[in-house]
């Protein structure tokens, strides 16, 4: 079975898959840079059932080396660049995580004597090679895991998700709510939570396009950022935690874009029927999905 990428890339080489700022990448680039980086990941030693950490915001290079992690059979520990050295440290002994790919001007003083590669440097590795090659799928059910943060705090419990388990869902949620090739979908939670994964390949099974902001804020508590971004990509989907679609609700501001939205995906916990009751009175279209 293909990975997601490889499929989408044979069936609409030319469709836009990631969006990041004035940047953007088709499902063919997509897969072309998955499948060089996944060569470059195997010339420095990251073999099957290797583990190794990505410390990075949400960009398009971090979602390159997360997929070709997934085609590499490899794990992943997702971190996020605003933990506190000391807690840093902390989490890569206790996963013992001696390889870390990083983005960020202060990786070396994080990754303290462990072995560091600069993400550009080994997604761009083979850039001028691999655009030839034979692009092979590889199967969603691969050992490769994800360690994910399930909450906002510096010292929350990290969640481990298989690759393949994060698919299969996505595929299912999909058939649930339409959710197909034509849609752009807003990536309003950083990588190194749970939610930003499931949001990520939601998109990835689905074949729609995937929108990430390039500013490091608490974007849906934006609400000016937050209906520019709306108009300018013309984002069809998002997925929004009771909380946060309560203050959404109560701003005047966001209406009229929440209501150019298909389907705001509403999760966590149980839902508030007097909010619900609200959104729905005001044309918002709600789709609600209790604990996942």
């Amino acid at each position: 079975m293909d990975c997601p990428v490889a499929f989408h890339a044979r069936e609409n080489p030319d469709r836009i898959a990631l969006l990041w700022g004035k940047r953007s990448l088709s499902w063919g680039n997509l897969n072309d840079y998955v499948h060089g980086t996944c060569r470059a990941l195997k010339e420095i030693g990251v073999r099957p059932n290797n583990r190794f950490a990505v410390l990075s915001t949400n960009t398009l290079e971090t979602i390159i080396i997360l997929l070709s992690a997934w085609r590499a059979g490899a794990s992943v520990l997702v971190l996020d660049p605003a933990l506190s050295l000391s807690i840093g440290r902390k989490i890569l002994d206790q996963y013992k995580i001696d390889l870390l790919f990083s983005d960020t001007k202060d990786y070396k003083a994080f990754s303290g004597q462990r072995r560091t590669v600069i993400l550009n440097k080994v997604i761009c590795k083979h850039n001028d090679l691999f655009l030839s090659h034979k692009l092979p799928g590889i199967n969603p059910d691969s050992s490769g895991l994800l360690l994910v943060r399930n909450a906002a705090q510096e010292l929350a419990a990290y969640n481990t998700v298989d690759y393949g388990q994060l698919f299969h869902c996505a595929e299912e949620d999909n058939q649930k709510t339409a959710y197909g090739s034509t849609k752009i979908w807003l990536l309003p939670f950083p990588l190194h939570h749970i939610w930003g994964q499931r949001i990520l390949f939601r998109g990835l099974a689905g074949g729609g396009a995937i929108v990430l902001p390039e500013f490091e804020s608490d974007f849906l508590n934006d609400p000016a950022q937050f209906s520019i971004t709306l108009g300018f990509y013309k984002i069809t989907h998002i997925f929004c935690p009771l909380v946060q679609l309560g203050e959404l609700v109560r701003n005047s501001a966001v209406l009229a874009s929440l209501r150019c939205l298909d389907a705001i995906l509403v999760e966590q916990g149980s839902p508030d029927s007097t909010l619900l009751d609200k959104a729905s009175g005001l044309s918002i279209p709600l789709v609600v999905s209790i604990n996942g």
